[in-house]
């Protein structure tokens, strides 16, 4: 006797690899379930690669206005932290919208 499952494939995490895996077993026609504890985009887009970036990116200005005062330039700059975390977590929300759009759009 055969069984019958809900769905063709029962992903567990919606980061990089389990979303590609998701969009394109849905987009060739298959039912697809994806689990995920927090939010869709996973270690690397939440919590890992892209805030790395963004704070080495910025930290890295304060020492090219350094650096510009000897072709120069005069910088008169500050840096505001709840800023810099309010601003990164706006960009972690938008990418993490677009894996769930993405999400949406293959079924």
């Amino acid at each position: 006797m055969a069984e019958t499952y809900d769905y063709d494939l029962f992903v567990i995490g919606a980061g990089s690899g389990g979303v590609r895996a998701a969009r394109l077993t849905a987009l060739g026609g298959k039912r697809v379930a994806i689990a995920e504890e927090h939010r869709v985009g996973g270690t690397c887009v939440i919590r890992g690669c892209v805030p790395k970036k963004f704070m080495v990116m910025a930290s890295d200005f304060a020492h090219q206005f350094k650096t510009a005062e000897g072709y120069g330039w005069t910088v008169e700059a500050s840096f505001d932290w709840p800023e810099f975390i309010q601003n990164k977590d706006v960009e972690i929300a938008r990418l993490s919208g677009i894996y769930a759009a993405n999400l949406g759009k293959a079924g």
